[in-house]
């Protein structure tokens, strides 16, 4: 704004003999500034110190426009020796009067207009700056360009984004695109360079609005001022300049960029920003404007810039996918293909996502690259094949008999991505695989185990024998790798609750191995298996004996899940914080099991890892949104159970599991209600209060503690009530909250129940002893800031 405000005594101004671009009249009504006269304090002057700034420009812009338009009067003299030194048409021009003894000859401004000829290719537009034209070359005034005109390039050296566009409005931009494009055209027809490079001066140093509404009148430019794109992308010759043309183009939408093909030059230009930028344009063009630049295109697959390959990459494969007459699928995956061994992992990404476009002509390609490339090569190919569907999954099965192991490795992962619907087009891949089972390198038996998963649980139950018997070696850890039994773990994980009856014992005894990325990956999978089994089967002990031997076998089930959730307790204090997470996790899927280790899951609350305190409190949760209402109330209870002996959470914790709390408490079973009300009564005890959150986030939370209570107290069940009122008088509230927590309670002192006038004098003697009045939190400064800026609002609204 500085800069912008200094134009008012710049010489050039100061030279024309007027004392500001501001006349005496229009300064005059200018309002004055109220920044000059007192400090910026708030928000509201601050924008009030913008607008001002906003108004002395624009009030700047029209003052110096009116200075250039009165500053020309056809009587004014010009000099000849400037106009030829600036312009090839005056030089040439035959009806020139040129004065070979005198350096000062002049000729009017009438004499030099009619020396162009009415034949010219000119709009009437244009025509009329031509004095203007005239003027700024013979040195007498400054280009009509807004404030970015009449700041020349030595006064604003830095590359300062002189955006008047966002000043004037994008109607005043609109104004100076069309000026520039005429400037164009007359700079081309009075062969003056100089003109040229002060409109891609300007152009370079503005902003948005102005690229797009020069862009916009080029493409119209050829049949109004005779000047269009073409000419613009072949003789503009700063850097600024063209980059800035560029980035227009690419800054225009699908309907503005219909004659792209014209400004193909730019795919050869020397600038890698103004190559990109033709790139993104024709990225969003449509793809029978952009036939014309094909060659162009395919030439920037091979860029040295990383940039320009990966907008090559997707534009080549975007104009073949479409259908492009120019350029067929087959020439696209061709000459992207060789872009998946980049070393640039945005190329590799750019072209990967391409070639998924092209469909099956892509395949055979990404198969030969599996066959014979290095192990990035391979790994981008994987991702081709994986996303092509059923043509990538046959020819991923040709090469399972490769005889390289990392081929055979990369085709299974290839199968392993594809659904069973397409993997029904390799009927005999399910062979070959369990065949691949016993293959002799273990990073392939491992991945054949995941390939074997993706055809689902009948087809991989044929081959549970075999995925037994890796797991039973793992517990020895001599015929197996630890990165194989991960991948078969993960691959039995993946099967769900439909593994569970076969696989289940041999998963929870690698809870006891040495290795603990073993250990995680046994919990992990434990906790896949089962995920839905338990929610499906009913408690062994409610079930009667005299069951068939289903019954027997749901109780021996039933026995295996409780001496793993044993198992998995005891991983939640393993030293590797992985393992107590995963144990975690694994426990909120047990149901019943694992809710009755639910203590020892809110014992890990207060751990100093952040995950295996998150993974605790999402598995608690998993707990209370279970369907069995037993697993409800072992979970609430373990948890009141924690919070009693005075055990600590996170806030964050606490408002998760009240939430969740809260949300139960409304369930039609009697001693799930108990339960709820016990565990509120020990969340918001004097005990377990502490400053835990910021400002008055406890007490809000001590609030909401008090507001479900009250809800329950008027439970109709007599144990539930009296419940309720004894978690009121353990309730640590604030001030507000306790007055309404003494007067609910002086009310229930003549209620008809005897248990309730006993439970609401002990709430009122447990009021009394303890500290359950919670002190406010530290006033920080921000605080004290608003209130002292609240203080200053009031005393301005009185005065």
């Amino acid at each position: 704004i500085s800069a912008f405000l200094a134009v008012e005594n710049h010489p050039s101004h100061m030279a024309l003999g007027r004392r500001s671009t501001i006349t005496k009249s229009r300064a005059s009504k200018r309002p004055r500034n109220p920044c000059k006269r007192s400090p910026k304090r708030n928000r509201h002057e601050q924008s009030l110190c913008r607008e001002c700034q906003c108004l002395t420009v624009h009030q700047v812009w029209r003052g110096a426009h009116q200075q250039l338009v009165t500053a020309c009067p056809p009587e004014h003299s010009l000099s000849i020796s400037r106009l030829t030194g600036g312009s090839g048409f005056f030089q040439e021009c035959p009806g020139l009067p040129v004065e070979e003894d005198s350096k000062d000859a002049t000729m009017s401004m009438l004499e030099a207009t009619e020396l162009v000829p009415r034949s010219a290719r000119l709009s009437r537009g244009a025509r009329t700056l031509l004095p203007l034209v005239l003027s700024w070359l013979a040195e007498a005034i400054q280009l009509p360009l807004g404030i970015a005109g009449v700041i020349s390039e030595a006064d604003c050296p830095m590359p300062v984004a002189l955006s008047t566009a966002a000043i004037m409005g994008v109607r005043r931009a609109r104004y100076y695109a069309v000026l520039a494009v005429r400037f164009l055209a007359l700079s081309r027809f009075l062969i003056c360079e100089k003109l040229q490079l002060a409109v891609e001066f300007w152009l370079s140093r503005g902003g948005a609005s102005i690229r797009r509404g020069v862009v916009l009148q080029l493409f119209q430019g050829e049949t109004k001022e005779g000047y269009g794109l073409h000419d613009a992308v072949l003789h503009f010759k700063t850097p600024g300049g063209r980059s800035a043309l560029a980035r227009g183009l690419a800054e225009q939408s699908a309907p503005g960029l219909r004659n792209i093909g014209s400004a193909s030059p730019f795919l050869d230009d020397e600038d890698a920003a103004v190559r990109e930028y033709m790139l993104r344009a024709l990225g969003k063009s449509n793809p029978s404007d952009a036939e014309g630049c094909v060659e162009g295109i395919m030439q920037c697959l091979q860029d040295p810039s990383e940039s320009v390959r990966v907008q090559a990459a997707h534009v080549a494969c975007r104009l073949a996918s479409a259908g492009t007459a120019c350029l067929t699928r087959k020439r696209a995956a061709a000459a992207v293909a060789p872009l998946l061994s980049d070393r640039d992992s945005r190329v590799v990404k750019a072209a990967v996502k391409g070639l998924t476009l092209l469909g099956g002509v892509a395949a055979p390609m990404a198969s030969q690259l599996i066959a014979t490339g290095c192990r990035s090569e391979r790994k981008a190919a994987v991702q081709v094949l994986g996303a092509l569907g059923e043509d990538g999954v046959a020819q991923a099965a040709m090469l399972l008999e490769h005889k390289s192991a990392e081929v055979r490795r990369s085709s299974l992962l290839v199968i392993r991505k594809a659904g069973p619907k397409t993997l029904q087009a390799v009927p005999g891949a399910v062979k070959s695989i369990g065949t691949m089972l016993d293959d002799t390198s273990f990073r392939v038996r491992g991945v054949a185990a995941l390939a074997l998963t993706s055809f689902g649980p009948v087809e991989t139950q044929k081959y549970s024998s075999q995925l037994l018997d890796k797991l039973r070696w793992g517990l020895t850890g001599d015929k197996l790798d630890s990165a194989e039994l991960r991948e078969t773990l993960e691959a039995i994980g993946s099967l769900g609750s439909s593994a569970a009856a076969w696989a289940s014992e041999a998963v929870a005894d690698l809870f006891l191995a040495s290795n603990w990325t073993i250990r995680q990956a046994a919990a992990t999978a434990y906790g896949q298996l089962c995920t839905k089994c338990q929610s499906k089967q009913a408690p062994a002990e409610r079930m009667d004996s005299d069951e068939s031997d289903e019954a027997t076998s749901v109780g021996r089930h039933q026995a295996t899940i409780a001496a793993a959730a044993s198992r998995l307790s005891d991983l939640l204090q393993d030293e590797v914080g992985d393992v107590a997470e995963a144990a975690a996790l694994a426990l909120g899927n047990l149901s019943l099991e694992g809710a009755r280790h639910a203590c020892k899951l809110a014992r890990c609350l207060s751990d100093q890892d952040p995950l295996v305190a998150s993974a605790a409190c999402k598995a608690l949760r998993h707990l209370l949104q279970d369907i069995s209402c037993a697993a409800k109330e072992a979970a609430t209870a373990g948890i009141g159970h924690y919070f009693a002996h005075g055990g600590q959470a996170p806030i964050e914790a606490k408002e998760l599991l009240l939430a969740e709390l809260i949300t139960i408490s409304h369930l039609e079973d009697r001693h799930v209600r108990e339960e709820v009300a016990k565990a509120m009564g020990c969340m918001g005890s004097a005990t377990n209060c502490e400053p835990l959150g910021r400002g008055g986030r406890r007490a809000r939370l001590q609030c909401d503690l008090l507001s479900a209570a009250m809800a329950l107290v008027e439970d109709v069940a007599p144990a539930v009530q009296r419940t309720a009122l004894e978690a009121l008088g353990r309730l640590r509230l604030p001030k507000a909250a306790a007055k309404q927590r003494l007067t609910l309670l002086q009310r229930f002192l003549s209620s008809p129940s005897r248990a309730a006038r006993h439970a609401a004098a002990a709430a009122l003697e447990a009021c009394k002893k303890e500290n359950s009045v919670l002190e406010p939190a530290k006033q920080t400064e921000l605080c004290r800031k608003r209130q002292r800026n609240e203080g200053r609002t009031e005393a301005c609204k009185k005065k």
